[in-house]
């Protein structure tokens, strides 16, 4: 009867062995195939899916670089700050001289860098002198000109008060950022996927 018991404890022993050494590890081996099956089949249904909307994708493509390259015209490319101050300089200072009007106070007080959005920006303190009309002729065109230009402050002062007759001589000081894309990272944008 022990013998019996020891060959049952034995088929036991080696049942339990093959559980533990061949079966749960073949269990284990399954499961991880097919969570890497799980993983390629959504990969392909993924692939599947971007060749059967290729013509969508494409077109959303095309219009996101679009929408880039015309946000980037509105900020022109500069070799450096200072070939685009001189020029921007010479344009306002047309935009007075076109509007009949006298030009006070022109200087540079900032100049900076942007890289998040790799463009930089140079700060003017602007002031003209003339006609209410004319100043505000200037202003627009200035607005219009310079589509990369931020007003940070306007102060408009009139030698009269406001509402009388006589405006023929008045003040605008504009302190605006006019902010431009740097040669460096002009060059670094073109081949740039958006």
């Amino acid at each position: 009867m022990t013998e019996q018991r020891y060959r049952v404890l034995l088929l036991v022993a080696l049942i339990l062995a093959a559980v533990k050494f061949l079966l749960v590890p073949w269990i284990e081996q399954q499961g991880e195939a097919a969570e890497q099956l799980s993983v390629l089949t959504r990969r392909l249904d993924r692939s599947e899916g971007v060749i059967q909307n290729r013509v969508a994708i494409e077109r959303s493509r095309k219009e996101v670089e679009a929408t880039i390259s015309n946000a980037r015209k509105r900020f022109p490319n500069a070799a450096d700050a200072s070939a685009f101050r001189l020029d921007a300089q010479q344009k306002i200072t047309a935009v007075g001289t076109q509007s009949g009007l006298e030009l006070k106070i022109f200087e540079w007080v900032l100049d900076e860098q942007v890289p998040e959005a790799r463009l930089g920006y140079s700060r003017a303190r602007i002031q003209f002198e003339g006609g209410f009309m004319n100043l505000v002729k200037a202003q627009t065109t200035l607005e219009t000109d310079f589509p990369n230009m931020v007003i940070r402050e306007f102060i408009f002062n009139a030698a009269t008060p406001i509402g009388t007759a006589d405006l023929s001589l008045a003040s605008l000081t504009i302190v605006a950022d006019f902010h431009f894309r740097p040669a460096a990272a002009a060059s670094a944008t073109v081949g740039a996927r958006p």
